[in-house]
């Protein structure tokens, strides 16, 4: 199989950000944040945004982008889906998002969410179009036997030029709209990936490299995990204010995560109510929170992913309620 392959190999080195002095526009943050000297490389990931294509919905969208960015002062950006919501003219959407990534002058890439296609303007393939022409935007179509757009991954390396993690991005999303359960296609995409560069890296294929996976749509076994973590009183962090809506057939691809030894946690956005983490056989599983703006959300923000210098990954959750200016730092782990 032919491998699209992208690597983020420089580390940008990036001052530790501290309340004092933050915000041009949001005020202050309760609690601080320091990306700390361990960092080899850093992730914000955002999703949900729903733009609408109207201005006022865009404006506050973008200011808690903004924040989020002058805030964790990231390496790079994943949205993990959802950039709009319409059913007409998505393309605006995506071009008025566009334009303002492309501001930041940081790296940035996407996975789809089930509904930023179902516009009538643009289709997939369109948008993936699209998003290929930024110049900072390192989205790529990928290989075109694997199921979907967008099954990227990035390979880290630490400033000796050894290579300490590889990051996915994976397509959950229909063909047109909806979700869409990962396909052997991918499974397999996925797997090949693994063992190519943990034989580049390592000399050996079985000595797998670390990695994590991007993705707006749970896993199904997200809800058995926290229902298990909630009777075990072992809940990492958050909670739980809607059910998990994973694709509706199974895969095998928690299954293959297990049993290939190499991805240690699985990043979503899809249920706005939900920022939960929970182990499951020894995966983290995570909800970011969200970017919506609609009026039942109550908190709002983004992750932080931090990919240490010894390879291990810890993240970091940065919110504010709705109608407040003040943002959370929540604690690393």
């Amino acid at each position: 199989m032919n491998l699209f392959f992208k690597r983020v190999m420089g580390v940008v080195s990036v001052l530790s950000v501290m309340c004092t002095g933050l915000f041009s526009l949001s005020g202050c943050t309760k609690g601080a944040y320091s990306r700390g000297e361990d960092t080899e490389y850093s992730i914000l990931m955002i999703s949900d945004i729903h733009l609408d294509n109207t201005r006022g919905y865009e404006r506050r969208a973008f200011r808690t982008i903004d924040d989020l960015v002058e805030i964790s002062r990231p390496d790079m950006i994943i949205v993990t889906g959802d950039v709009t919501g319409v059913d007409d003219r998505n393309d605006l959407a995506f071009t008025s998002f566009g334009e303002h990534m492309e501001s930041y002058g940081i790296p940035w890439t996407f996975t789809f969410g089930n509904h930023d296609a179902q516009g009538t303007a643009w289709s997939k393939e369109d948008i993936a179009d699209y998003l290929q022409s930024l110049p900072h935007c390192t989205f790529s179509r990928g290989d075109g036997s694997v199921y979907g757009y967008g099954n990227n991954y990035y390979v880290i390396k630490d400033k000796q030029g050894k290579t300490i993690q590889i990051v996915f991005t994976l397509d959950t999303s229909g063909p047109t709209e909806g979700t869409h359960p990962i396909e052997t296609s991918q499974i397999d995409w996925y797997v090949d990936t693994v063992r190519s560069v943990s034989s580049e890296a390592n000399g050996d294929e079985t000595r797998v490299v670390p990695s994590i996976i991007f993705a707006h749509i749970p896993m199904r076994e997200y809800a058995d995990a926290y229902a298990a973590a909630e009777t075990a009183g072992t809940i990492v962090y958050g909670g739980k204010g809607e059910k998990e809506c994973p694709a509706g057939a199974d895969d095998e691809l928690f299954e293959t995560i297990v049993s290939l030894g190499s991805t240690t946690a699985y990043y979503c956005g899809h249920e706005h109510l939900n920022n939960y983490v929970v182990y499951k056989d020894g995966i983290r599983l995570t909800y970011t929170e969200t970017c919506d703006h609609k009026w039942y959300i109550p908190t709002r923000g983004g992750l932080v992913v931090r990919i240490k210098s010894d390879g291990r990954v810890t993240q970091q959750n940065i919110r504010r309620r709705r109608l407040s200016s003040r943002y959370l730092v929540d604690k690393e782990f």
